[in-house]
């Protein structure tokens, strides 16, 4: 039985596999988080809530409340739909 080694690193870019001489192509895309409904929920409230009532009483466009959240607005839109079609259906 062979056995492989696989080293975690932040970058899906740094995997490497002990038993092979290759490096993996530098040109992938770093592999977003999966995320629970919970979290999600919880980040789609805390997107919102920041976006309507922010912290210094100036009104965040959506933007920036997705950078306040840490999460790209793509992502959050894409999040807050599929929550809204869940809810109807």
């Amino acid at each position: 039985m062979k056995t492989i080694l696989i080293k975690f690193k932040d970058n899906i870019d740094e995997f490497q596999n002990d038993n092979s001489s290759e490096s993996n192509s530098s040109n992938k895309k770093e592999r977003s988080k999966e995320r629970t409904i919970k979290e999600v929920i919880e980040l789609i409230q805390k997107w919102r809530n920041y976006h309507s009532h922010p912290p210094d009483g100036k009104k965040k466009n959506l933007q920036e409340a997705a950078k306040f959240v840490g999460v790209s607005k793509k992502s959050l839109d894409d999040y807050y739909y599929q929550l809204r079609i869940g809810e109807k259906h």
